[in-house]
């Protein structure tokens, strides 16, 4: 579906009789056997068929048109974290849980390739530009054939091409750091370049506030569009991020100091290329490639006692390639493989574990030790999807069939997927969807000391059922209930195993937990209608793990209710104003009843309740404030996002005493007004 004006989320119940295949590489040069108009929208957008979506939910958000919604401050991608299924994350961080799943269980990717992080450090911004974001798509759960490795929901960048008609200068400053980007046509128009820097001056502020703390973040991006011929495209893109984080705390008692330290890094880079060709008989063929490098480490050392230091890094190469198979006027097949490659070194320093004799709980202590090794994760995944339409009922089935290798074993791994949609009348769609999706462990999970090499792979069983419906006066409703079923869950252990004769290990992760979630999610949306729109998201839920023969508990991130309203309204030319609401109900935790002291550690162990608590309830409210006009010869646009405007100091976790006798709330963030100022000469 595209829309040229609004904020534009759509599903992929809001598709009509046409098949188009959503093919590997999204986003230039997908071909179209038949296309219809539909009425137009009451917002004066033009709508036009793409089914395509062979997902059971799809929300599309066009880049320039979530730099208004309030509570991102201008950012593309945190409008995710507003929508329905999505759970809250602790601090903000930028990593989404989704219908009961875990972080790690939702794919972060940039035309059709996973980057290790979405955001910068401290509720900075995305890694990738809103200028270069022409859509960003979020699939909840239910998502197509032609992606895969993530069991639970997806997030999906798609790159813009450069603007052939003019030269522009884009520049933005704002409190998180300052950027800078320049787009050019090529000669004939046919194609174009741009190139972008963004660097945060964190490490020129905080030290005036923090003393301890040194904090930047920087990215970088080029594109290169070209077009061929009129069927013919092709596409250069290059992704660049940084991130430091590094924490000193002198400590001094009793005439002495100590010092502790702690830090974080995040590097890496993407260069991605692909090419688009469309035949004149709705024939479609589509290749990427991607080539990539990640450096990440993270280390801590404090006075008598051994550093930890973890840095895990290496190259990451990847392709897509698909054809599109119009069969008809009414269905199209699609077919396509796409592989993944990821040849990682990991070294870690970390507090030896006291022998395999201590049980359950082994302790660190005064000696470390050192491991280095190469931990390697690919798979080879073709996969097939045929769409199409029988009188009111769409119907899209697909299947991926992934040899994967992982931690020194084989697998392969076959996931059906299905989705019906059925037209009850004109405004009215039901949709139901099932499927299997896998996915491999998590790379943090193999290396060595940390986790278990020979960690196999996790599944979900997704299923879903709603009902959409077009309204009048510009709302749209839709209503879904999901089922999630997850067993090869990754969890803590102490379990001892013996890897080979006489060779006795402790190992801290094993791979045997099972998961359930179920729930309801409610969204109703306004589209853009006399200089308003909005929505209000609701979802009602209940996520669960549990270890084979135990009981089951509730999951670390349940929230049992989540609640976020955003509205926006352009007061005249100049003056747009908007506000975000959300609120959400605590999640689990242990409840700490006293402390045992343990000698051989010399320090107090918290003793439990069987019966769990939970943390209070969060809510927050962001305002947000834009005025645009015309200076030095530039469109301005000065803006003014207040994140948590009446400073809620939610509860992300308790401070204990050293005794454990008393407790205070481990805040969240604090108020943070967000000012800035946005430039394009044209």
């Amino acid at each position: 579906m595209v829309r040229k004006a609004g904020l534009t989320p759509t599903s992929a119940a809001c598709t009509v009789a046409t098949v188009l295949l959503a093919v590997a590489a999204t986003g230039h040069g997908q071909g179209r056997r038949r296309t219809r108009n539909v009425r137009p929208a009451s917002d004066g957008v033009t709508v036009r068929a793409r089914p395509e979506q062979a997902a059971a939910t799809r929300m599309t958000f066009r880049g320039a048109e979530t730099a208004n919604v309030p509570g991102t401050a201008g950012d593309a991608a945190r409008v995710v974290a507003s929508q329905p299924g999505v759970m809250r994350t602790p601090f903000g961080v930028g990593f989404f849980a989704v219908r009961g799943t875990s972080f790690e269980n939702t794919g972060l990717i940039v035309e059709g390739f996973p980057v290790p992080v979405l955001y910068h450090f401290a509720a900075g911004p995305s890694v990738v530009p809103t200028r270069l974001v022409s859509s960003l798509d979020f699939y909840p759960g239910g998502y197509p054939a032609q992606y895969g490795r993530y069991a639970g929901g997806l997030v999906s960048l798609e790159i813009a091409a450069p603007d052939v008609q003019r030269r522009t200068i884009d520049a933005e400053v704002s409190i998180f750091g300052a950027s800078a980007a320049v787009t050019a046509p090529f000669e004939g128009r046919r194609g174009g370049v741009s190139f972008g820097v963004r660097r945060s001056y964190y490490d020129v502020l905080l030290p005036l506030v923090f003393p301890s703390v040194t904090l930047n973040f920087g990215d970088a991006q080029a594109v290169i569009d070209w077009r061929v011929n009129d069927r013919t495209r092709a596409q250069l893109v290059f992704l660049g991020s940084t991130d430091v984080y590094d924490r000193s705390d002198i400590r001094r008692a009793a005439g002495a100091s100590t010092l502790n330290r702690d830090g974080i890094q995040v590097h890496f880079f993407r260069v991605i290329g692909k090419i688009d060709h469309r035949y004149a008989n709705g024939f479609a063929l589509n290749f990427s490639a991607m080539v990539g490098a990640d450096d990440i480490s993270f280390s801590s050392a404090d006075t008598g006692r051994p550093d930890t230091n973890i840095r895990y890094g290496g190259a990451t190469v990847g392709e897509r390639a698909s054809v599109r198979i119009p069969l008809g006027n009414q269905w199209a097949a699609s077919l396509g493989i796409d592989s993944l490659a990821t040849l990682f070194r990991s070294t870690v320093t970390f507090p030896e574990l006291l022998g395999t004799s201590i049980v359950p709980n082994p302790q660190a202590n005064r000696f470390a030790t050192y491991a280095e090794a190469d931990v390697t994760q690919w798979d080879v995944t073709p996969w097939a999807e045929i769409v199409g339409r029988a009188g009111p009922v769409d119907t899209s089935v697909g299947v991926r069939a992934s040899y994967l290798h992982s931690g020194g074993k084989n697998y392969w791994l076959v996931d059906p997927r299905g989705v019906v949609r059925v037209a009850l009348d004109r405004r009215t769609t039901l949709i139901a969807s099932t499927g299997l999706f896998s996915q491999p462990a998590p790379f943090f999970a193999l290396v060595p000391l940390l986790g278990n090499g020979a960690l196999g792979p996790q599944t979900s069983w997704q299923s879903s059922v709603g009902v959409e419906a077009r309204l009048d006066e510009g709302y749209d409703v839709r209503s879904t209930v999901f089922i999630n079923r997850m067993w090869g869950l990754p969890r803590p252990t102490n379990e001892l195993v013996e890897l080979r004769p006489g060779d006795v290990r402790r190992i801290l992760l094993t791979d045997n937990g099972e998961g359930f979630a179920s729930g309801i999610e409610l969204y109703v949306r306004r589209r853009l209608l006399r200089g308003v729109f909005g929505w209000v998201s609701a979802t009602w839920s209940r996520a669960e793990r549990w270890i084979p023969g135990g009981a089951p508990f509730p999951f670390a991130l349940d929230q049992s209710f989540v609640l976020n309203a955003a509205a926006s309204w352009e007061i005249n030319s100049r003056w747009r104003l908007g506000a975000r609401f959300a609120l959400s109900t605590g999640t689990p935790t242990n409840r700490v009843y006293g402390a045992t002291w343990d000698a051989d550690a010399s320090t107090f162990r918290p003793d439990y309740t069987p019966e769990g608590e939970r943390l209070p309830v969060f809510h927050q409210l962001d305002l947000r404030l834009d005025y645009r006009f015309r200076s030095l010869g530039a469109d301005m646009n000065f803006y003014v996002d207040v994140l948590n405007v009446y400073f809620a100091r939610g509860t992300e976790g308790w401070n204990f005493q050293y005794d454990y006798r008393t407790r205070q709330p481990l805040q969240g963030l604090p108020l943070l007004p967000v000012v800035g100022v946005k430039a394009q000469w044209r």
